[in-house]
């Protein structure tokens, strides 16, 4: 199947299994859409209140002496991102390989009806270890660009090359081959990732066959995989930038409401206005990750719109054919005696 019609019969399949909505909404965020998502309702800094929050601490650890508070800071932030990490990997992994189940069990993606149901107690802890993997590569891209990072977040906060502009802007134009080589291991993770958790659902395979039968796919055929990632990738920016930014604009003006003292009833207003739209965005970042983790799964089966087996008695090429259906009411005694 080429490429608009895998991405079109991914986006049919995802429209009609609703239930795999609240599943990639819970894979998004554990997997760190949860930070895009409280962004908008979260006051940011200002690049002066962040100077003056952390400009000491990256002094002191430029320079080489690293205090005790920003040791056991570091710990902490360690701790917590590693609980993170494994329990919320494996919430996602459990929620992607019942996503993937309800997609392959669907009668045009598998060709006829049946069941695909991943109930193997192991599948998520193999789907977490191949995605983690998957991201080795990213790991050590953030390693080698992390200290270049660091640099130039060090020296806009203590002497900003432009007032205006974001400091996040100011990051990325400062250190741009870092945040390329990242952002390009981190597309090529998702990549394999999502192949290899794929091919643990659907056929079963081991992590290491998994992984080597992703890559492999991966290298035969470049342009297929990056379209599948980048065109719901694309897709997902352009449904949460404007809605997200719309909560925004909600946010500021329930702010104004609440130091203008406009009344219960506009605040009520404004908050609920608020509540809506932010709801709004989850709701087009739960069906648009669906599409995305749909499209990793219909490519992989490879059998949309194939012809099943037929009513049971009919012949064909199916291993399954040539038998005669069962004539007997249900509920019948299947022994012969």
């Amino acid at each position: 199947m080429n490429l608009g019609a895998t991405l079109v019969a991914s986006f049919l399949v995802t429209l009609v299994r609703p239930a795999t909505w609240p599943l990639a909404l819970a894979t998004f965020l554990l997997r760190g859409g949860l930070l895009l998502v409280i962004a908008p309702i979260v006051v940011i800094p200002s690049p002066i209140g962040l100077a003056n929050m952390i400009g000491p601490a990256i002094t002191s650890f430029v320079f080489g002496g690293v205090s005790t508070w920003l040791l056991v800071l570091i710990v902490g932030a360690a701790l917590v991102g590693l609980v993170w990490l494994v329990g919320g990997g494996l919430m996602a992994a459990a929620a992607e390989a019942e996503a993937v189940g309800l997609v392959a069990s669907d009668e045009d993606v598998a060709g006829s009806p049946r069941s695909v149901v991943p109930d193997d107690r192991d599948l998520a802890p193999r789907i977490l270890a191949a995605r983690l993997l998957a991201h080795v590569p990213t790991a050590g891209a953030l390693a080698w660009g992390l200290a270049t990072i660091v640099s130039v977040t060090y020296r806009e906060l203590t002497v900003p090359s432009d007032v205006t502009t974001p400091i996040g802007l100011r990051v990325i134009g400062g250190a741009p081959e870092a945040i390329g080589v990242i952002a390009a291991t981190w597309i090529l993770g998702q990549i394999v990732g999502a192949l290899a958790a794929r091919r643990l659902v659907l056929a079963g395979d081991g992590v290491a066959a998994a992984l080597v039968g992703a890559g492999l796919r991966s290298v035969r055929h470049p342009l297929r995989v990056l379209t599948f990632e980048a065109v719901p990738l694309l897709a997902l920016v352009a449904a949460l930038v404007p809605s997200f930014a719309a909560a925004a604009t909600a946010l500021d003006v329930v702010r104004a409401s609440l130091r203008g003292e406009a009344g219960p009833i506009p605040t009520l207003a404004s908050v609920a206005l608020l509540v809506l739209i932010w709801l709004g965005g989850l709701t087009l970042a739960a069906v648009v990750s669906a599409w995305r983790a749909a499209v990793w799964t219909v490519d992989s089966t490879g059998t949309f719109g194939a012809p099943g087996d037929g009513r049971e008695g009919d012949w064909n090429e199916a291993p399954s054919s040539g038998t005669l259906a069962d004539l007997r009411s249900r509920g019948v005694d299947p022994e012969t005696r």
